[in-house]
């Protein structure tokens, strides 16, 4: 789905569970040039107000608000509106809802309307598209007439709303009940069926639509679209450069001829194309690969293998179980990179890719790489024509294996995204009055680059920490003036110019609609923009107090954290890290019910970078059983390296005796005043008074005392604390490795 022009409204959160949840939309989808009214089920819809929308063609007509369980909205549709997957995402004062993909056609559509057991009857004249709805169990009939001889098309959207992964199973059959054509699931639409049925004599025909598991449980929408209409599966060629205009012939269409597609220069990888011809218009989207090399037309030389020059990308169709096969001409030492697109296209093809070297040995395979498709790096072992192969896994072929097999460099993606949890969703939500984080992950940028916002909702503005070395990560902290109305934007991140130019084209946010077995998404889309949205006031704030003392490498020290909390609230909040600068271990805080200050922990490694860094935090509760999440301002804190420096020691002794360790202690800055300094990590039955360290001293001395059953042995973990004084007297914690204690048994000779 292209999510570009930024058009409305909207509110949530990162990890603002308050938000509502759509899980169903009756119908999901609606007709270009007229209005509809959209039932919604799903959680926490009280207050819904307003909606997102990110491109244009549609507009919001109203709300009419139900409960917490539903509510019904008002569109207009453009009579130009873009065909294809719209994002959509519900606005309360809690925050916005997960995306829904409102898919908009061209074909006249009609309700699922039903009486009893008896079958629906349709005129589907040019085309018609029908939105239902299934119940677990139930069976939906459609009665039509036919013409023998005429194709019947028909293509259900089901799974691809992604609203729920359902699996159904489509029927036809003849007005005596024989079964004619049967469908389940499609490459081309996942779970969805889709099938062609020629009926062999004029009359009726039914449609029988029902879940593939029984017993599922599950309601589903769908839209099943029917009638003389194009299925084409396939499109040569299946992409092109940015911004490129291609004539893309459509398989399984081919009669209609070719269709002119430009492909978006925005950052997509992909583009979900609905063909479009003057008398016809396909029922659902097609999709292109975006990038790679320059198409080529493949040439076949006598002996039937087709020349493949680098750097290109040709296309072609397994038809049996030989593979297809392609001469690449290479120098010995030569490497290229080969890719195959199929699955990712949504072609039948589950790719097998192999280069072989001009004496027929291989020098690499590959199936499944990059998702369901194939990548192979491959190395010439001589100067010569080497062979480059594609074929099915199983194997097996048709007109349906087509694929796009691109050969030479990839540009690698220049690419900003959200870090989001695992289910989580690149919203954001702050609160009027308060903050929210968000960590956006850099891949491929130069360090010079950096990123700006543009687009936040009126009284929102951002704060972007710094861009480290040797961290791909950026915090962002978003703040909501007190007075900021309730409302949402789809806000842009991109690169900023430095003659004040803006190019959005970078961020590219994956949103998974449908997850299946541990998370892994089944159906996911990508959006251009971040939704940020200003939400009602949260009955808290928590502030941390910037430290006054530098934390030193290796050590670590408290963080003050206070609440203020609004009359009526008493719940726990747990304050913990968004993101935390590299070298920097951040803990977790508690603020139980009648708490109004708790400490967090931080510790530097050795080797953290030194400096003074900003911490983005955020403190979580949860509010009527669902969780909610807002941001504490930056706070600075200072990595310094030790003032001192505390060299190893050795110290032995026997049980029931004494044993001294000396420690030299020498200065990087002066010390200013007495420190007190403790030994730990000692064994059981050992122990040893701390000690103060006077600022003239060369070294550390700890008397150790040794029990007679303190354990016998060599003990290697021994570590000091020492507080030196800052210029106000303020105790600076420093850890040091201190060495070993050999402890002998009583009697033994030294």
């Amino acid at each position: 789905m292209k999510l570009h022009a930024v058009a409305a409204f909207a509110c949530a959160g990162m990890a603002a569970a308050q938000a509502p949840r759509i899980t169903n939309a009756l119908p999901a989808g609606g007709t270009r040039g007229t209005e509809v009214r959209i039932a919604l089920r799903g959680e926490r819809l009280t207050g819904a107000c307003d909606l997102l929308l990110v491109e244009p063609g549609l507009e919001l007509l109203g709300v009419d608000a139900g409960d917490a369980g539903k509510c019904t909205l008002r569109l207009r549709i453009a009579a130009d509106c873009r065909l294809g997957p719209h994002a959509l995402r519900l606005r309360t004062p809690n925050g916005l809802s997960n995306l829904l993909s409102f898919q908009i056609g061209a074909l006249p559509s009609v309700a699922e309307a039903r009486d009893g057991e008896a079958a629906m009857g349709l005129e589907p004249g040019r085309g018609l598209t029908v939105d239902g709805a299934l119940r677990d169990g139930e069976l939906d009939r459609y009665s039509i007439q036919a013409e023998a001889g005429v194709p019947l098309c028909i293509d259900v959207e089901a799974m691809r709303l992604g609203l729920v992964a359902m699996d159904l199973q489509l029927c036809v059959r003849d007005a005596d009940g024989h079964e004619l054509a049967r469908a389940d699931d499609s490459a081309l639409g996942y779970r969805d069926p889709r099938l062609v049925v020629t009926p062999p004599r004029s009359g009726p025909l039914d449609i029988e639509l029902r879940g593939a598991v029984p017993g599922d449980g599950r309601d589903c929408s769908y839209r099943l679209h029917l009638g003389p209409l194009p299925l084409p599966f396939g499109a040569v060629p299946g992409g092109g450069q940015p911004g490129e205009e291609l004539d893309v012939l459509l398989l399984g269409a081919e009669a209609l001829g070719p269709v002119r597609v430009r492909l978006p220069d925005d950052g997509s990888e992909r583009m979900a194309l609905v063909p479009q011809w003057p008398d016809a218009v396909a029922s659902s989207p097609l999709w292109l690969a975006i990038g790679g090399p320059a198409n080529a037309a493949p040439v076949a030389g006598d002996d039937g293998m087709f020349a493949l020059t680098v750097p290109s990308t040709v296309h072609g169709t397994v038809t049996g179980s030989e593979p297809v096969r392609y001469r690449w001409l290479a120098k010995k030492g030569e490497e290229v990179e080969f890719r195959v697109l199929a699955r990712s296209l949504r072609s039948e093809l589950d790719p097998v890719l192999t280069v072989r070297a001009p004496d027929g040995r291989v020098l690499g395979s590959n199936d499944d790489s990059r998702g369901a498709d194939s990548v192979l790096r491959a190395t010439a072992a001589s100067d010569g024509a080497h062979t480059v192969e594609v074929r099915d896994l199983v194997p097996r072929g048709s007109p349906r294996h087509w694929f796009r097999l691109e050969a030479g460099p990839r540009e690698r993606p220049r690419r900003v995204t959200m870090v989001t949890g695992r289910l989580g969703d690149a919203v954001v939500g702050v609160a009027q009055g308060g903050h929210a984080a968000l960590v956006l992950q850099r891949t491929g940028l130069g360090a010079d680059e950096r990123l700006a916002i543009d687009g936040l909702p009126a009284g929102v503005t951002a704060e972007l920490g710094p861009q480290l070395p040797g961290s791909s990560q950026l915090a962002v902290l978003l703040s909501a003036a007190p007075d900021a109305g309730l409302a949402a934007t789809a806000a842009r991140i991109g690169l900023a110019a430095g003659d004040g130019g803006f190019d959005g084209r970078v961020f590219r946010q994956p949103i998974p609609l449908l997850n299946g077995r541990n998370d892994a998404p089944l159906l996911q889309t990508t959006s251009g923009v971040l939704p940020v949205v200003v939400t009602a006031p949260l009955p808290f704030a928590v502030h941390a107090t910037p430290p006054v003392v530098p934390l030193i490498r290796g050590a670590s020290l408290l963080l003050a954290v206070a609440i203020r909390r609004d009359q009526g609230f008493d719940g726990r909040v747990r304050v913990k890290p968004a993101w935390s600068p590299p070298g920097l271990t951040t803990g977790q805080a508690s603020l139980e019910r009648d708490a109004t200050n708790a400490e967090l922990p931080l510790e530097a490694a050795a080797d953290a970078p030194l400096g003074t860094f900003p911490l983005l935090l955020v403190a979580s509760t949860r509010r009527e059983q669902v969780g909610v999440e807002q941001a504490l301002p930056f706070v600075s804190v200072q990595i310094e390296e030790p003032w001192s420096k505390l060299e190893r020691g050795s110290a032995r002794g026997r049980q029931g005796g004494t044993a001294e360790l000396r420690l030299p202690i020498t200065d990087r800055l002066p010390r200013r005043g007495p420190a007190p300094a403790v030994l730990l990590g000692l064994p059981r039955g050992a122990t040893a008074e701390p000690v103060t360290v006077a600022p003239e001293a060369k070294e550390v001395v700890f008397v150790i005392q040794l029990a007679a059953d303190a354990p016998v042995g060599k003990h290697r973990d021994l570590r000091v604390e020492l507080r030196l004084p800052d210029a106000d007297g303020r105790p600076v914690l420093h850890r040091f490795a201190a060495g070993e204690l050999r402890l002998d048994r009583a009697g033994a000779k030294p």
